[in-house]
């Protein structure tokens, strides 16, 4: 699988890449015309398992598209099965995991940050260099900060919040 390390502008181009491969597994599952395998195939390896990964070690800002890209490809496959389009509340509970009467499929733009944030905490002391630590303050911040996209756990005042960003810089690697 790997992933990509480098540049923001690399990291972006290479998860495209890799995303736009796991859209064409997608699209050829299609073709099997069998629902319940096409969903079975989407929630174990060609859907939330590959971007999932990519999540733990890749930048989310650098991501970004490459996930919003990717959401967008696997709404268009659970609408394939289902066979009628899905929004709203709809969407949301098609996502939800299954012991919540959802498909278990996550939305993947949801948990990026989440994902980054806790991979590259829990593996701190093996990394021997700033290349991952350097998106780590940012995305902990803006995860701090949005809430998770819950309109009452969003902070409305992040004065207190944006000096761990600039401390961030003058940490000792």
């Amino acid at each position: 699988m790997g992933a990509p390390v480098g540049e923001q502008s690399f990291i972006a181009a290479a998860t495209h890449k890799l995303v736009q491969k796991a859209v064409d597994s997608l699209e050829k599952c299609k073709y099997l015309n069998d629902p319940q395998m096409e969903l079975l195939l989407l929630r174990c390896c060609t859907g939330a398992p590959k971007m999932t990964f990519w999540q733990r070690t890749c930048d989310p800002n650098a991501i970004k598209g490459a996930i919003q890209y990717f959401d967008e490809k696997i709404d268009e496959a659970l609408q394939h099965i289902v066979g009628i389009p899905v929004t709203g509340r709809d969407r949301a509970t098609m996502h939800l995991p299954l012991s919540f009467g959802g498909l278990g499929i996550p939305i993947a733009g949801l948990s990026s940050e989440a994902a980054f944030v806790s991979s590259v905490g829990s593996s701190w002391h093996l990394q021997p260099g700033p290349v991952a630590r350097k998106a780590f303050f940012p995305a902990r911040l803006n995860l701090i900060t949005s809430g998770s996209d819950i309109p009452e756990l969003a902070v409305k005042d992040t004065t207190s919040v944006s000096p761990l960003l600039n401390q961030s810089d003058n940490i000792l690697y």
